[in-house]
């Protein structure tokens, strides 16, 4: 559904700020292949956006990569992501990541 304006985040406005915070996610995925060279799949990251712009309710909540310090650190990097203020409610929100 279509955000009004002044309201809300586009669709676009979240792609943009998690481009952003890309490298540090490739990051957590190269400190993982140190540990497990043969590491590749997939991980789905959900969070909601308050209002404020800060993220809350950070989860992997799927990913075949089940190394714990890898999850962790891709959820410690998606809870420092700021978006911009905006009016109405937050907006929960899943990403999906694909490492190889």
């Amino acid at each position: 559904s279509p955000v009004p304006e002044g309201s809300g985040l586009t669709e676009n406005e979240i792609q943009e700020t998690m481009a952003g915070h890309r490298t540090s996610l490739l990051k957590c995925y190269s400190q993982l292949l140190q540990k497990n060279p043969e590491a590749k799949g997939e991980a789905t990251l959900t969070f909601t956006v308050e209002n404020s712009g800060k993220i809350s309710a950070v989860e992997v909540t799927s990913a075949n990569l089940h190394e714990e310090d890898f999850k962790r650190c891709l959820t410690d990097v998606l809870s420092r992501a700021q978006f911009r203020p905006f009016k109405g409610a937050p907006i929960s929100t899943l990403f999906p990541l694909k490492f190889e």
